[in-house]
């Protein structure tokens, strides 16, 4: 990890609000400085969002595929996801998939197996308390990463493919009822 900082990293297209970005930013203005200081904010993605934060101190990184995906993952410690709308948790399957520790909405279509511990209301001062409450047990979360816990947490036959696609068409139809 870089000079010995948490990487916190965020998979989105950065134009669409049902990621809830801006709430992320948000957050990490609540950040106390002691506590910004011990973290690098890595953004795979691209979009109009990010052309506001060149100089904010952010490693803007563009989209990361195949390879570049998985090194981008197995150099991260906590993996993002703030989103009001999920359709289907792709990237905190393959968060949890690299053993990463995940942060995302719960009543998303991830509930099965998001842990308690990383369900995070999509608001800037629940992100802000959770991304604290991380760096203080970053210890114990890169325990359960050496012990591939998260990754256990999905390596499972009831996460088929088609029990997937079952709980994707469930949540759209869902959100189409609101």
């Amino acid at each position: 990890h870089p000079h010995g900082k948490v990487v916190i990293s965020v998979f989105a297209r950065f134009n669409d609000t049902a990621k809830n970005f801006v709430a992320f930013c948000d957050a990490l203005l609540l950040l106390k400085p002691d506590v910004r200081s011990r973290i690098e904010v890595r953004l795979y993605g691209a979009g109009e969002l990010l052309m506001h934060l060149q100089n904010s101190g952010l490693h803007i990184l563009g989209y990361a595929t195949g390879q570049a995906k998985r090194d981008a993952l197995a150099q991260t410690d906590i993996v993002m996801m703030p989103s009001t709308k999920e359709s289907f948790g792709i990237v905190g399957l393959e968060a949890l998939l690299s053993n990463c520790h995940l942060l995302a909405t719960p009543g998303l279509g991830m509930d099965e197996y998001l842990p308690p511990e990383c369900a995070c209301a999509p608001n800037a001062a629940s992100i802000a308390a959770h991304v604290t409450q991380c760096l203080i047990n970053i210890d114990s979360i890169r325990g359960k990463q050496n012990a591939g816990y998260y990754r256990k947490l999905v390596e499972k036959p009831e996460f088929s493919i088609e029990r997937m696609a079952d709980n994707y068409i469930a949540v759209w139809q869902g959100m189409a009822q609101r």
